[in-house]
């Protein structure tokens, strides 16, 4: 299996073009899906008296002043004022902090959710990328040829979809990583999204290598998988979400 790996290594590396573009998804879908999940984003601003024993909490900006006051909250300079007994007072009514905590919780794991209903097309899109060099194998019957000198076929196809696992799979951490290290909002913690991206990206190679085993020549299964992709990743909302217009959708 090692061997193979440094074979489709070299493969790969042979076409710059490809690898580069499969780069670009990857950096592109975790950029931009967490510049677009970040827009919703609305920071609570909570008017509080100055030297008060609140915490800063993630989803809420403290406003320190010398006194409290309605006109504020009126004036839509705040968004909630901190009252004596410890809840907030809100132009809507009065919630407890814990409350409040809460919902702007809810708020940033949305975030998380965003960037991956973003991420799901592109990786689809990699796999795709990366499954090529299968194909290219299963039409020009080189398969044959590898089996004959012996390799075991368990070994050559888990060969091709650990391949393309570590060359999404990588990538997307070390991009979702500097994110956090330059204290960027990605949502869930690194831990989540090694195991939900770890499992996905499994899921996603294998599809697609059934693809590639069903469909004869490399460019229809090019074309079909790509196609499936958008359309599927477009109508299931991941991407883009689709709002109710007509009786069609």
């Amino acid at each position: 299996m090692k061997t193979m790996m440094i074979h489709l290594w070299k493969r790969m590396k042979a076409t710059k073009g490809r690898f580069l573009f499969s780069m670009g998804l990857c950096v592109f879908s975790v950029l931009f899906g967490t510049y677009i999940a970040n827009q919703d984003i609305q920071s609570f601003r909570l008017e509080v008296m100055k030297n008060s024993n609140v915490l800063n909490q993630e989803g809420i900006e403290l406003v320190e002043v010398n006194k409290i006051t309605q006109s504020d909250l009126i004036m839509q300079k705040v968004d909630g004022l901190l009252l004596e007994d410890g809840k907030i007072q809100t132009r809507k009514g009065v919630i407890d902090l814990a409350v409040l905590t809460q919902q702007q919780g809810n708020q940033t794991q949305d975030v998380g959710t965003k960037i991956l209903g973003f991420m799901v097309m592109f990786l689809m899109m990699q796999s795709v990328v990366y499954m090529m060099l299968f194909g290219e194998d299963k039409e020009t019957h080189m398969t044959t040829r590898i089996f004959l000198c012996g390799v075991r076929k368990r070994n050559y196809f888990a060969s091709h979809v650990l391949f393309s696992w570590l060359f999404i799979y990588i990538p997307c951490m070390l991009c979702l990583g500097i994110l956090q290290l330059f204290s960027i909002p990605i949502g869930y913690s690194l831990e989540k999204y090694a195991v939900l991206l770890a499992i996905y990206t499994l899921f996603s190679n294998v599809l697609i290598f059934f693809m590639y085993t069903i469909i004869k020549r490399e460019d229809d299964a090019n074309m079909i998988c790509s196609a499936l992709i958008v359309l599927t990743s477009l109508l299931s909302g991941s991407f883009l979400g689709i709002q109710k217009t007509s009786g069609i959708l």
